[in-house]
């Protein structure tokens, strides 16, 4: 499919699943609009340093701004499988003030795993899946979609992946916020604690994409509760918040298993 194509699609979902703007946290989330953003920045060097994981300086462009970031690696799964991983961006808040992120400090980004059209494509529809999720509950993790050129000044990158789709995930400090929420990190899950109604129909979404990827006992690579999905409390009780869909049978990204 050419990129005039995938455009095309985006911008059809983008309009299918469009949704109030008034309760969401900050202007990076106040539009579905995809924003074009170019990020300048020692992008080989960077993957070169997945044990490390060290912060680099970069310059990431946006609406007629240039701001100065940092960014790292993150991820367990997808820093094994992908040529191009996820990364954690680091904005300084006096550089991005009255911008369109504006408010915003470590936020995660989701990046097109492989370098090839399918991998675009995977990603677009996790992103789908997120807005489905806001779409049925508010309270759920935002997503902005970015239309984004990578540039390695040692011009280190694969053309093909030089120019793809991404998206931002809300952060859990400013999701906290927007529903008045408290972050918990327990070594278990007491069932009694959780906001029933909301915890029902987190089941019911999970089972609705196809996520087996997920569970309310010990992560397997933490000391807390849970895999992929965050706790935080309410005055209704602790809510279940999922996180992390490239598993999905929705995705169905061809490295799933």
């Amino acid at each position: 499919m050419t990129r005039v194509g995938r455009n095309r699609r985006v911008r059809l979902l983008l309009l299918l699943l469009s949704w109030p703007a008034t309760l969401l946290a900050g202007p990076l989330f106040e539009s579905t609009e995809p924003i074009a953003v170019r990020i300048v920045g020692p992008f080989r060097a960077m993957f070169d340093q997945k044990e490390s994981r060290e912060e680099l300086p970069f310059v990431l462009h946006a609406n007629g701004n240039a701001h100065d970031i940092e960014i790292r690696l993150r991820g367990q799964s997808r820093m094994r499988v992908c040529e191009f991983p996820p990364l954690r961006l680091d904005f300084r808040s006096r550089e991005v003030a009255d911008t369109v992120f504006a408010g915003q400090d470590k936020l995660k980004l989701v990046t097109h795993c492989r370098n090839h059209d399918r991998g675009e494509t995977d990603l677009l529809q996790e992103y789908v899946v997120y807005r489905v999720l806001n779409v049925i509950t508010d309270s759920s993790y935002r997503v902005r979609l970015l239309d984004v050129n990578y540039v390695d000044p040692e011009k280190a990158l694969s053309r093909r992946a030089s120019h793809r789709y991404a998206f931002v995930i809300e952060s859990a400090s400013a999701f906290a916020a927007r529903v008045d929420a408290t972050r918990e990190r327990l070594p278990s899950l007491l069932r009694g604690a959780l906001d029933e109604k909301h915890a029902a129909l987190g089941y019911i979404f999970q089972y609705l994409v196809g996520n087996t990827d997920w569970s309310v006992a010990r992560a397997e690579v933490a000391d807390e509760c849970c895999h992929n999905v965050d706790l935080y409390t309410t005055a209704s009780g602790l809510l279940l918040i999922p996180d992390d869909f490239d598993l999905t049978g929705a995705v169905n990204a061809r490295y799933a298993f």
